[in-house]
């Protein structure tokens, strides 16, 4: 049997011996859960039959919820089956690189674990500083603004999906919401 441990900033409603599925197949199960001063730690047991699944970038999530989401495409509902939601179930994503790891983090949906974000603020990719007004093109979101003597240092996390986009030449300007662009407001990168 394979052992692992999911950490997550909170329970999700997960509970000892709640399911792991892959596929709508049952591979596993939570053994039991600990509280600690960053988080829950889930002891999860794999069947000796499917540890091969488990690898290095597998991810753990979070199936047992609805979530409503609310943009400017309109209203997104993403939800689990109903077993799902009645069972509290973690859904493996197997992945295929590498050896499974002994711990990895418990994602709350799917869509933060295709943007690896845990808990409900992503992380910073990079810090902007901004001697100006700022805004930013939707290719991630802005994370923090610490506002100093003469600047904004402005936390930024970039989706994935654009990160191969940054260089070490790469500019960032506000951009009006009435005027469109403004190069006259540079940012820098560091």
């Amino acid at each position: 049997m394979l052992t692992v441990k999911l950490t997550a900033p909170e329970s999700y409603g997960i509970d000892a011996d709640q399911p792991v599925m892959l596929h709508g197949m049952q591979i596993g199960q939570i053994i039991s859960h600990e509280l600690t001063e960053s988080g829950i730690v889930f002891v999860t047991a794999i069947e000796p039959g499917y540890r091969n699944l488990v690898h290095d970038d597998s991810k753990f999530i979070v199936n047992s919820r609805l979530d409503v989401k609310f943009g400017l495409d309109g209203m997104k509902v993403l939800g689990a089956s109903t077993r799902e939601w009645v069972d509290g179930v973690i859904r493996l994503e197997s992945g295929d690189q590498g050896a499974a790891k002994a711990r990895y983090p418990l994602y709350a949906d799917a869509e933060k674990a295709e943007e690896g974000i845990i808990g409900d603020r992503p992380s910073t990719t990079l810090t902007l500083t901004a001697n100006t007004r700022w805004c930013c093109y939707e290719v991630g979101e802005i994370v923090d603004v610490t506002p100093r003597a003469n600047a904004f240092d402005i936390a930024v996390h970039i989706k994935p999906a654009y990160r191969k986009l940054l260089t070490s030449e790469s500019v960032f300007w506000a951009e009006g919401g009435a005027r469109g662009r403004q190069p006259d407001y540079p940012a820098h990168l560091f």
